[in-house]
């Protein structure tokens, strides 16, 4: 069975759990059992969706003893090749605010990228650009095992930011940027007070 790692940004948490509700090809929900995952939970339950909260340590051995046999795909979220059936999804949201300190930003991801590259046929990269504090994963990251996939548009580019994912890529948000030259803050969903 093919492992999917996704890094994510909670500031996509709604996007992200209605992907993983609607999907029915994804076997097994695993997420890292951290204080960022308690909303996701919340959620993923109240669309009943299972899925299991486990510390990152003991992910490894979960999936060993299940007898997942890692097998190697090309991509599973797009039209370019079959999708894999019974997929198991590791899920690590990072903490709100990260993007306040780019270099912190970029050292969890890194570390995350990391970590679930020891078990993961694929990890996918929930974030954008961010202020290209992410843009050359690719190339820092050249001895990481398994492939990385990440948030494009239309045009196959990679998106900026959640923003620019909110509005539907990165012309959109280009466009928004320049009609709207006196906004301040993009507010979405998860600026509520629940949400951070």
């Amino acid at each position: 069975m093919p492992v999917l790692s996704i890094i994510a940004c909670r500031m996509l948490e709604d996007e992200i759990v209605y992907l993983l509700s609607a999907d029915r090809e994804v076997r097994e929900l695993l997420l890292v059992d951290v204080r960022e995952s308690l909303t996701l939970s919340r959620k993923l339950k109240a669309q009943h969706r299972p899925h299991l909260l486990l510390a990152l340590e003991d992910i490894n051995s979960h999936i060993r003893e299940m007898q997942y046999k890692p097998s190697r795909f090309r991509s599973i979220w797009g039209n370019r090749s079959p999708r894999a059936k019974n997929l198991a999804v590791v899920l690590s949201p990072l903490r709100l605010g990260l993007h306040s300190n780019l270099e912190l930003l970029k050292a969890a991801v890194y570390d995350n990228i990391r970590h679930l590259s020891a078990f993961s046929d694929g990890i996918l990269i929930f974030y954008g650009k961010c202020g290209n504090s992410l843009a050359d994963i690719e190339s820092d990251l050249t001895d990481i095992s398994c492939p990385l996939y990440f948030l494009t548009d239309e045009q196959g580019e990679r998106i900026d930011d959640c923003i620019a994912v909110a509005l539907g890529g990165n012309e959109n948000y280009d466009r928004t940027l320049t009609e709207y030259k006196d906004v301040a803050v993009f507010m979405t969903p998860m600026w509520h007070p629940t949400g951070i």
